[in-house]
């Protein structure tokens, strides 16, 4: 044993002598970040081997959990399978005259100006811009032969109504009533909710053809319009599978990060709108 331990600190000084050689920014790099651990070289050392160095604090590496009583991350397979069990719960579950948060729902839209024809005009957009991503099934121009093909539309526009209802609430709650009627009213709303129930439904039917941002293009939704509704719709869907939460992520972080600042972006109009004047922004 004592043979076994003096060779291995001759090979741990031989690729420390080896890295030093290489040079000293490239020596702080390997024993701070890097995969070999030096048993007896410390960053102290490594600054004393490079004068005038300020090494990045290390990063440490915590050794792998033993414990065995979380659970494991779902497979591929069983992510696809929750996020369909979540999509067929919400068909089965979700409509406007059913269930207590569509009663509620309901209740806003009459209590609105000229309720009927908001209602109405929500209805007909729901059906036109799921249109423009998913077709109508048994619609015109589409085969009614073979196996059946799933409802995209019909799985679209329940997800739809299951987000809209707590959204609102949501902003009666935030003390903001009065503003309901606007909301509801509003295009640029239901058209970015729309956007994020077929994201939902492109997520969990795995359809690459329609991959990000394929369903704002077609829907003509700004990206910005849908990366301010992600965290709100989030929260309006705490049983949304993990899978899901974690796409929802992705495209915040993409829309965040690159679209919202692509030449014609809805968020400048808006940053300028909350500045107050052009020449604040500038």
């Amino acid at each position: 044993l004592p043979a076994l331990i003096k060779a291995a600190e001759g090979f741990e000084d031989q690729h420390a002598a080896a890295l030093a050689a290489r040079g000293p920014q490239l020596l702080l790099n390997e024993c701070c970040c890097g995969d070999w651990v030096p048993w007896k070289l410390t960053v102290d050392t490594a600054v004393a081997r490079a004068p005038g160095l300020t090494p990045a604090p290390p990063r440490l590496r915590l050794p792998r959990s033993t414990d065995t009583s979380s659970p494991a991350p779902p497979s591929p397979l069983s992510a696809v399978m929750q996020c369909c069990r979540w999509l067929a719960n919400v068909c089965s579950k979700q409509v406007l005259n059913q269930v207590d948060d569509g009663i509620q729902l309901r209740s806003r839209i009459e209590a609105c100006p000229d309720s009927a024809n908001l209602l109405n005009q929500i209805e007909e957009r729901v059906t036109q811009r799921i249109s423009t991503v998913f077709p109508v099934k048994n619609a015109e121009g589409v085969p009614t032969q073979g196996p059946p093909v799933p409802d995209h539309h019909g799985e679209a526009s329940a997800v739809y109504w299951r987000l809209l209802a707590p959204l609102v609430e949501k902003e009666a709650a935030s003390g903001a009533p009065t503003r309901i009627p606007n909301l509801l009213a509003s295009d640029t709303f239901h058209c970015a909710v729309l956007a994020l129930s077929c994201e939902l439904v492109v997520a969990s039917r795995r359809q690459v053809e329609l991959a990000f941002p394929s369903v704002l293009q077609r829907m003509k939704v700004p990206p910005f319009d849908l990366g301010v509704l992600i965290h709100s719709a989030m929260d309006a869907a705490p049983e949304l599978p993990q899978a899901l939460c974690d796409h929802l992520s992705d495209l915040n972080n993409q829309i965040v990060q690159e679209l919202a600042w692509a030449p014609g972006s809805s968020f400048f109009p808006r940053l300028v709108l909350a500045a107050g004047t052009p020449s604040a922004v500038s």
